[in-house]
């Protein structure tokens, strides 16, 4: 009996990988300080005091690179938005992202911020969308943080 629950659980976690190739991002993490390539100290509850910084973190996953004379490259263009409570976009950020790598990237990681100075007090949700160039994938993350005087 036990030889066939491993078999069951085996066969189970690898139809679950079948078909997971596509292009994923992380969920976003708010963090309370910079981060750094998977160093980062997480905000749980993201909430900011006006004209702190508000600093967020994602991987990407499943992408495609191109190799250029011994190393490689991975091709991003990103847009960057923020929401405040009544839906309406406040903020919005559009850049190209070029990435080397000396070895076959598995994942990349992502850092952007906000200055909050000129935010009021209230709910806010970042949409990060991003497409792998070279695939032409698109993928979003979503979060909220809060902002208090």
């Amino acid at each position: 009996m036990k030889k066939y629950m491993v078999l069951f659980v085996v066969i189970t976690f690898l139809c679950a990988c079948v078909g997971q190739e596509k292009f994923t991002l992380t969920d976003i993490t708010f963090c309370a300080n910079e981060p750094a390539d998977r160093s980062y100290d997480q905000k749980l509850d993201p909430t900011y005091h006006q004209k702190e910084t508000v600093w967020i973190y994602l991987e990407a996953f499943r992408f495609d690179y191109r190799e250029e004379d011994q190393s490689y490259v991975a091709l991003f263009d990103t847009i960057f938005e923020v929401y405040n409570e009544k839906g309406n976009c406040i903020h919005q950020g559009i850049q190209q992202m070029e990435i080397p790598s000396k070895s076959k990237p598995v994942y990349v990681w992502f850092t952007f911020f906000i200055e909050s100075g000129h935010l009021e007090e209230g709910i806010y949700t970042v949409r990060i969308t991003v497409t792998d160039t070279f695939s032409d994938q698109t993928t979003t993350a979503e979060g909220t943080f809060y902002i208090v005087k």
